[in-house]
Formats: structure tokens, sequence, C-alpha cells
């Protein structure tokens, strides 16, 4: 590329990760908010930062092997990227954050603290991830969604519109979470289980098969909701409750199975 176009050059600072001498960057030209001349983060090569649009490495952040950041996305504090990972449209990606193996982040999604994103998860549009959470598998995590607080996504679950993960919760193999629904404590969604609309899941509760919880209901405690169930309305799941099979919950459990 034609220096006159390149945005950035590598400086003689360098450092070394994992094997990998990375540089130091240093703006050519003035472009978004950043200043010629001004300093950035570090990258191994140029194929790890695009030259167009406005994406930048800021502080000490480091984008290595065959990850690339590109468009308007950036990168800061000591976040790192590398493997074959994707950082692109707006996003950003702060604090110590990993992104890693094929996990691609774009729209204008958040990254920040000791997050953790790697093998082929996806992470799109106004999506927002914190505190140690932790996404990976091929799972997906869009709209406005949030994780945070050591919460974990795996396998092919999908979280998705205003949804709320958090604490220890765990969302894996097949599980959605949609809607304004909050799944938290150390509460587990997982197998092809879907929990929707305002439904909330908490405390040792958990939710498998391919059962269902929705409307306002609440399953918390050390409640267990499995097969085809279907928990909804105004239903409160609670204590070690179990409901199974093809039942249908309106109402509150305290006990006993159904």
């Amino acid at each position: 590329m034609n220096k006159l176009w390149k945005k950035y050059e590598l400086t003689d600072e360098t450092i070394e990760i994992s094997g990998h001498t990375l540089y130091r960057i240093r703006a050519l030209r003035s472009f978004g908010v950043i200043e010629a001349g001004q300093l950035g983060g570090f990258i191994e090569k140029e194929e790890n930062l695009s030259h167009d649009g406005d994406c930048w490495v800021f502080n000490d952040a480091a984008v290595y092997d065959n990850a690339m950041v590109c468009d308007d996305a950036f990168i800061a504090d000591d976040a790192k990227i590398f493997d074959n990972a994707v950082v692109r449209g707006g996003a950003s990606v702060c604090g110590r954050a990993w992104i890693f193996g094929n996990a691609k982040i774009f729209g204008i999604a958040k990254v920040l603290d000791d997050v953790h994103i790697s093998d082929y998860a996806r992470v799109h549009d106004r999506a927002w991830i914190e505190n140690w959470a932790l996404i990976c598998g091929h799972a997906r995590v869009h709209d406005c969604a949030k994780i945070s607080n050591h919460a974990t996504i795996d396998g092919f679950a999908r979280i998705y519109n205003n949804a709320e993960i958090y604490d220890y919760a765990k969302v894996q193999d097949d599980a959605s979470v949609g809607g304004n629904a909050r799944v938290h404590g150390d509460a587990c969604i997982y197998e092809c289980a879907k929990v929707y609309t305002r439904a909330e899941v908490y405390g040792q509760a958990k939710v498998c098969g391919c059962a269902e919880v929705y409307g306002y209901s609440v399953v918390f405690d050390d409640a267990m909701i499995c097969d085809s169930a279907q928990v909804y309305d105004d239903a409160r799941i609670l204590y070690r409750s179990r409901v199974g099979g093809k039942r249908h919950v309106i109402s509150v459990v305290a006990s006993n199975d159904m």
C-alpha cells in the first residue's frame, strides 16, 4: 500500500506475547478521534489492523496471529485479539478482554473487563458483555442482550432481544433466552430449553429438555423444569419442585413432582 494512504506505521517499540513480536503503532495522519503522530497499541503485522475506516488499537491493547480489527472498531486498555478472531463494524473491546479462536465481534457490540470470547462465538448488534463473562462454542449473543458477572454462554446457545444473563448462570447446548427474560444466580438453561418474554430463572434452578418458561413466570430455588413442560403466565415454581412431562403450569408449585 502507498504510504500516502496508510494511516499508521509500525514503530521500533516491541513486546513479546506467546512467541509473537508485536510493534507499537503510530498514526501517520489524522482520522476519527486520532491525531497524526499519536501512538497506539501493539500489532504483529499490518494485516491485523485495517488502514481503512477509523478502527484503532489504543493503549497497550494487542492484536496478533491472524486476528483482524477493521471498519470503525477499536481495541483499548489491555485487551488481546488473537488467533483468527475478527472485531469489526463499530464494536469495541476494552479492559483485559480476550477475543480468540474464530470468534467475531461486530455491529456496535461492547466487550469489556476480563471477558473471554472464543471458538466460533458471535457477539453483535448492541450486545454488551462484561465482568468475567465467558462466551464460547458456537454461541450467539445479539440484539441488546447483556451477559455479565461470570455468566457462561456455550454450545449453540442463543441470547437475544433484551435478555440478561448474569452472576454465575449458564446457558448452553441449544438453549435460548430472549425477550426481557433474566437468568441469574447459579441457574442453568440447557439442552433445547427456552426462556423468554419476561420470565425469570434464578437460584439453583434448572430448565432443560424442550421445556419453555415464559410470560411473567418465575422459577427459583432448586426447582427443575424439564421434558416438554411449559411454565407461563404468573406461575411460581420454587423449592425443590420438578415439573416435567407435557405439563402446563400457570400457578404456584412449591413442592412435589408434576
